[in-house]
């Protein structure tokens, strides 16, 4: 994704005249002192600030969007961005499809043009000073992993300006490889903060959005009862219900196909963003987070929130007492010996925002959007990862209760970001891609877009400009080309005054209204 810096700067209109007590006239020493004061602040302006950037691609989507327009599915009612293609030097094109990411419901491009009116990338502010300064002030104020940042393309001349912005994932001196989806330096897993963490969840199945009828390839997404279940109500509207105070443990499963002798659930990495002229094959992930609203109504037993990763299955339970507990069982047949890794306690009597999340090989629950335990490490090799991304169980995500009357709402199941392990057009693999790790000199970065199977990156270069040095090695960004780190999207794009329907076609307005709600901090 290569930022361009925004047009020309609009000139600030005269203040208008004061009627109060009129002002002193400074003294030409005053005069001086005032231009060397706003002279320093310039300088420091121009020090610690790299000028605005436009976004003008998607390959950092979700996170920051380049051209972009909003769209509603008609089959489950979810908003979703669609994104364009507007790079630099490039001819402009349009989807040929559209998708929605979280009924996979499609649409021709031109039956919805009207509504798609395309609209500018993302502005954003990039802090400089922590790169300029990060001799003076130690490392701690240097390129951070996990940090956006913007770099100089290395595929073109010094004095350009097509800049880059993706995420910084490699330091100098790390090995790095791509291993089913996640980071791994020096053969240990790299978890990302929590800030990044949360900015790279992404909605995948939302049940107060529930479909109409099945999307692409018959996808179906739903919650449906095992066999042997019983007690569970209403599970085709928004509020699921247990009824169940006499009832032994009864399951509901996420399901993404209808019918069918074995049940399916498979999450994708598939993007609501991403154009659809060109068909490829997507990655199934294990990295999710599974979270609904619960409430009490009576009973001494507990709800469970359910999900697997390899050989594993990780439990969060929460007893109507207010004891909560996350376990970890053998996914063997029956069910192995279960192991508890960590208890605490809420209080029951309130609605209570219950998260399961297993992502970078560690498992938390989290209560009303704050961690109660975990994050907890599930140990694995970086061998035993590589022999686990071919050998892949089947996921499970599940939701069940027992001797309890309870409420659930706002069902949710989020994915985290999949790395792929690209190839170049010769069959190669991709810099730093599984089986082919890539080791960082002393001044070299490595660099990703989170938008990973629409992201042109370091993965992929195998050419650069001649203003890098011969020892330059393709796939990575040398120290001194990098400008500094994205921090804030001050100007999310436009809006249109207006938009609806006048007579049989979609009319919409210019695009020039502020989208305040979504300015934001980049993580």
């Amino acid at each position: 994704m290569t930022p361009r810096r925004p047009g020309s700067p609009t000139t600030d209109a005269p203040a208008p005249r004061s009627h109060a007590h009129p002002r002193r006239r400074e003294t030409p020493y005053e005069q001086a002192a005032s231009f060397i004061e706003f002279f320093i602040w310039l300088l420091m302006l121009k020090t610690f600030f790299v000028p605005l950037f436009i976004i003008p691609t998607g390959s950092m989507a979700e996170t920051l969007r380049g051209a972009h327009g909003g769209h509603t599915c008609p089959n489950c009612g979810r908003n979703y961005e669609v994104g364009f293609d507007r790079a630099p030097g490039r001819p402009a094109q349009d989807p040929d499809l559209v998708q929605c990411p979280n009924c996979r419901f499609q649409e021709i491009y031109g039956s919805i043009r009207d509504r798609l009116q395309p609209t500018a990338g993302d502005r954003i502010i990039v802090h400089g000073w922590n790169f300029e300064c990060a001799p003076l002030l130690g490392a701690s104020f240097g390129p951070r992993r996990w940090d956006v940042v913007v770099f100089k393309n290395p595929n073109e001349p010094e004095g350009t300006d097509n800049n880059y912005i993706k995420r910084l994932i490699g330091l100098p001196g790390d090995t790095l490889e791509i291993i089913d989806g996640d980071i791994w330096v020096n053969d240990r897993i790299a978890r990302k903060p929590h800030h990044t963490q949360e900015t790279l969840w992404w909605d995948y199945y939302d049940h107060d959005l529930r479909p109409r009828a099945a999307g692409a390839n018959g996808y179906f997404p739903h919650w449906a009862a095992d066999a042997d279940a019983a007690g569970w109500q209403s599970l085709d509207s928004s509020a699921p219900h247990f009824d169940g105070l006499a009832q032994n443990r009864g399951q509901i499963r996420f399901l993404t196909q209808k019918g069918g002798r074995v049940p399916v659930c498979e999450i994708n990495d598939v993007y609501g963003y991403n154009w659809h002229s060109r068909e490829r094959a997507t990655s199934r992930i294990s990295d999710v987070r599974l979270s609904c609203e619960v409430q009490f109504e009576q009973g001494d037993g507990f709800v469970e929130l359910a999900t697997t990763k390899a050989a594993d299955r990780f439990l969060a339970r929460v007893h109507a007492d207010g004891r909560v507990v996350l376990a970890r069982e053998p996914r063997t047949d029956p069910p192995g010996t279960e192991t508890i890794i960590g208890e605490a306690r809420v209080d029951p009597t309130r609605p209570l925002h219950v998260a399961l999340a297993v992502v970078d090989w560690s498992v938390a629950v989290e209560i009303d959007q704050q961690a109660l335990i975990g994050p907890t490490s599930i140990d694995l090799s970086a061998e035993d990862a590589r022999r686990g991304s071919t050998q892949r169980a089947p996921l499970e995500i599940t939701i069940a209760a027992q001797h309890v009357r309870a409420d659930f709402r706002h069902l949710l199941i989020e994915r985290d970001v999949y790395y792929t392990n690209a190839r170049f057009y010769s069959g190669q693999p991709g810099h730093a891609t599984q089986g082919n790790p890539l080791t960082l000199g002393p001044a070299e970065y490595f660099v990703m877009g989170d938008n990973s199977p629409e992201s042109l990156d370091a993965r992929l270069w195998d050419v650069h400009g001649p203003h890098l040095p011969g020892r330059y090695r393709p796939g990575t960004v040398p120290a001194d080309q990098l400008i500094g780190r994205a921090f804030f999207v001050y100007w999310p794009g436009f809006l249109p005054i207006w938009s609806g329907p006048i007579g049989n076609r979609w009319i919409s307005g210019p695009n020039i209204l502020l989208n305040l709600a979504d300015v934001r901090w980049i993580h």
